[in-house]
């Protein structure tokens, strides 16, 4: 018999809806629903690193700006960076109701949506990248149904780091909507690095030592793969997105949104093709057989140019103060707050091999702050690795 609805019964119900929102979004079904679409950006756009430091970390449960206003909360960190940094935090919600639309029917015609996601190209050159990068639709299918499974509770629908999971894991999800990947092994500018393939399989294989993000090394190859591959869609995407919202945002662009969308995604494809490239991939010298003693004096050089800090000098200590223990707090790329690595407790994110070390001071880490130090090594060959500087740092 049916009975009327009774005030206490709306928890009950609310409870059963969110069940089944998050059994649908999940992975308790197979995929995801044919009418499910990829929302536009309505969190802000950080353009700039602020430069603010702090003593301590956001606090559990927060995450990056989701709305605007959210930098009026005196609780929110970057409520207290300098005015003039503010205007490197953009509003996505200030596009008109015609552009967001607009761009919207732009982002779905180029790359699907989640139940089908592609990556269209505009031309035969354009589609032998997009083959190179195994960006497929078959591949990508399995790559969203892989990812929809053990991924999105973290880092989301859209690949904005911003799952249901997120605000409570520190540090938070990657984002991958402005194309910035932490590590990578290839010798490209910052500004248009990409990872490749084997840097982000690496990371899904093995994980992220001293995060929540796990080693998925019982998944197939061909899962682990199909995974690297929908990252590289989620990132084409969101960058497409990001620096369209940013132009709109910031000048007096009248092209029309599909173009903006189009030379976007051929300049980005064509650097995500770049990175994969054999001759980028940052190969030294490997490490000479070391004697104790020679041990010794690799380690008393690399501690020197640790600890620099004449003007001119390379150095690491002013970040990693008291090899880290000390560090400050301080925003990355994302808007979200870090700490350089406090190097005495040995959990490297990026790998702990001496090679994973190595990429790490030859190029930096993008997005982090941690400046490249190329030049130390520049004087470095493979028939002549003892000049190589890095590998001192490393033995340090």
């Amino acid at each position: 018999m049916n009975r009327p609805c009774r005030r206490h019964d709306a928890p009950v119900f609310a409870v059963m809806a969110l069940a089944g929102a998050i059994a649908l979004l999940s992975g308790c079904t197979d995929g995801y629903p044919d009418d499910l679409v990829y929302p536009v950006r309505s969190d802000p756009l950080v353009t700039q690193m602020p430069t603010l430091e702090m003593s301590k970390p956001d606090r559990p449960g927060q995450l990056p700006l989701l709305q605007f206003q959210e930098l009026l909360d005196p609780l929110n960190p970057l409520q207290a960076i300098k005015e003039e940094e503010k205007k490197n935090i953009l509003d996505p919600m200030r596009l008109s109701p015609e552009d967001r639309r607009q761009l919207a029917a732009v982002l779905d015609r180029w790359f699907g949506t989640p139940a089908s996601p592609v990556v269209r190209a505009a031309d035969e050159e354009q589609l032998a990248i997009i083959s190179d990068l195994r960006l497929d639709r078959e591949t990508l299918e399995e790559g969203s149904r892989v990812y929809r499974q053990h991924c999105l509770h973290c880092h989301g629908l859209t690949g904005d780091g911003r799952g249901p999971t997120a605000r409570w894991v520190n540090p938070h999800p990657r984002d991958y909507r402005q194309g910035i990947f932490k590590f990578t092994s290839v010798d490209i500018d910052p500004g248009e690095r990409k990872p490749r393939r084997e840097d982000l399989y690496r990371v899904i294989h093995q994980g992220i030592d001293g995060t929540s993000m796990p080693a998925f090394n019982l998944l197939t190859e061909a899962e682990k793969q199909a995974l690297v591959s929908y990252v590289i869609h989620l990132s084409l995407r969101g960058e497409c997105e990001f620096d369209v919202i940013k132009t709109r945002l910031t000048t007096e662009e009248a092209e029309p949104i599909d173009e903006m969308v189009a030379v976007r995604l051929r300049v980005f494809l064509e650097r995500w093709h770049k990175s994969q490239d054999p001759k980028v991939l940052i190969t030294p010298g490997n490490p000479y057989p070391y004697t104790n003693e020679e041990m010794k004096a690799s380690v008393k050089r690399g501690e020197a140019i640790f600890k620099a800090q004449k003007p001119g000098e390379v150095g690491c200590a002013a970040c990693h103060l008291n090899f880290g223990r000390q560090s400050t707090y301080r925003f990355d790329a994302w808007g979200t707050v870090l700490r350089p690595t406090d190097l005495t407790r040995g959990i490297y994110r990026g790998g702990r091999r001496p090679i994973d070390l190595y990429w790490r001071i030859y190029a930096g880490i993008n997005g982090s702050g941690m400046a490249p130090f190329k030049t130390l090594a520049q004087s470095a060959s493979k028939d002549n690795p003892k000049s190589d500087q890095i590998w001192d740092v490393v033995n340090f």
